[in-house]
């Protein structure tokens, strides 16, 4: 049997595969994960992904002072529009090796952007505070949820989508951590050094990922 006419000539929007639609507004919602890729010489890559398909777990881990700047990228193949609500979703550890976490925090900001003929353009960022609540452990981790209001931005093909983790204002005599594994395995304990709290991703998972507003043609 042949394929109807009907879906012969439907776009590739109608029939491309979304976490949901808004019909009214002809919007619909693409989650994409941040993750580790591989290059073909070797080199780690951090991405974004559109299915679980990479195996390998990303973690970043900082030590006191030190703060995030990772950039995660993913080429546009067809011309699309965004619009609407983003969320961006980051767990993020937080590790002593005395006394207890309760009050620890720091900032993690999201910058949404683009990179067109070598250019980078800023489309939204965002940003939230977190702040350590577990008043016995000497380690907490949460997860940080960051709402970008994304204009309309039109991205043609041949463009990178980048979306930018930054943190700042880090707690003293503390490790924290980020992490980013698609299939948010939930058997990753991992400990920053000797004598410190081991972080433990399986309460909160430890996939990282966007929700991303799409406008389509319905």
């Amino acid at each position: 049997m042949g394929v109807p006419i009907v879906y012969r000539r439907a776009t590739e929007a109608n029939i491309a595969s979304f976490e949901y639609t808004e019909i009214a507004s002809g919007r619909a919602i693409k989650k994409l994960y941040l993750c580790d890729g591989e290059a073909a010489s070797g080199a780690i890559l951090t991405k974004l992904t559109e299915g679980i398909v990479y195996a390998r777990l990303g973690t970043e881990i900082k030590a006191y002072t030190q703060v995030f700047d990772v950039d995660f990228d993913m080429l546009i193949n067809r011309p699309i529009r965004l619009k609407g609500g983003a969320i961006v979703s980051i767990p993020v550890g937080f590790s002593k090796n005395t006394g207890t976490i309760s009050g620890a925090q720091i900032n993690i900001e999201a910058l949404l952007r683009y990179v067109r003929n070598s250019v980078e353009y800023e489309i939204a960022s965002a940003n939230n505070q977190l702040i350590a609540t577990d008043a016995v452990q000497a380690g907490q981790e949460l997860r940080s949820c960051i709402f970008i209001d994304v204009p309309l931005t039109k991205l043609q093909a041949n463009d990178t989508l980048r979306l930018t983790i930054k943190t700042s204002n880090p707690p003293a005599n503390t490790y924290t951590a980020i992490t980013y594994d698609p299939k948010s395995r939930s058997n990753l304990e991992i400990q920053p050094t000797a004598g410190y709290y081991q972080f433990d991703w399986s309460l909160i998972g430890s996939d990282s990922f966007i929700l991303l507003p799409i406008m389509i043609d319905l």
